[in-house]
């Protein structure tokens, strides 16, 4: 596997945007281009993804949390606007 950095589409360490091409071992070209990361505000994840994204995550909590819980956390974030009082998600 080989890779470059261009500037063409900005600084070095830019996140976005950015080109991926790939060359395939038998001459084919693969090329995609992202002018912005999913989950930014312009490219804004769906809540499906938000879900998965959290329950991936909270599988490397240090001491597992219960389905229940889970949940529980869940909704609270997707609803983070409605919380009175952010300390109580550390609560769950």
């Amino acid at each position: 596997m080989q890779y470059r950095v261009s500037d063409e589409f900005g600084p070095a360490g830019a996140i976005t945007p950015a080109m991926v091409e790939i060359q395939t071992t038998d001459g084919q070209s693969f090329s995609a281009q992202v002018d912005e990361v999913y989950g930014r505000p312009n490219n804004p994840m769906s809540d499906a993804d938000v879900i998965e994204k959290i329950k991936d995550c909270l599988q490397y909590f240090k001491q597992p949390i219960s389905p229940q819980q889970v949940d529980q956390l869940v909704e609270t974030l997707l609803h983070l606007d409605a919380v009175e009082d952010i300390s109580e998600i550390s609560k769950l």
